[in-house]
């Protein structure tokens, strides 16, 4: 029950995401920047543009880096072992 009350809202977020523009829409920007054709596909989409596009579904599911290291950890402190 609680693993579905935590998880719930942050799948419902990326499925709402989905009926948008979802991961899809980075081959979209593809084709419609270059029919598809490229050599190199940092001509086509800069590294930052994947990078930012893949942050906002991190940051939907609760997955993004500075999310993570907020929450408390869910095993706990490991047994035995210094802190």
């Amino acid at each position: 029950m609680a693993y579905e009350a935590e998880m719930r809202p942050r799948a419902e977020g990326v499925l709402r995401a989905n009926r948008g523009k979802g991961p899809d829409a980075v081959m979209q920007m593809v084709e419609d920047r270059c029919g598809g054709v490229f050599d190199d596909i940092e001509t086509v989409i800069p590294r930052t543009d994947l990078a930012a596009h893949a942050e906002h579904y991190k940051r939907l599911s609760g997955f993004s880096i500075d999310i993570l290291n907020a929450e408390p950890p869910i095993l706990g402190p490991l047994k035995g072992r210094a802190a």
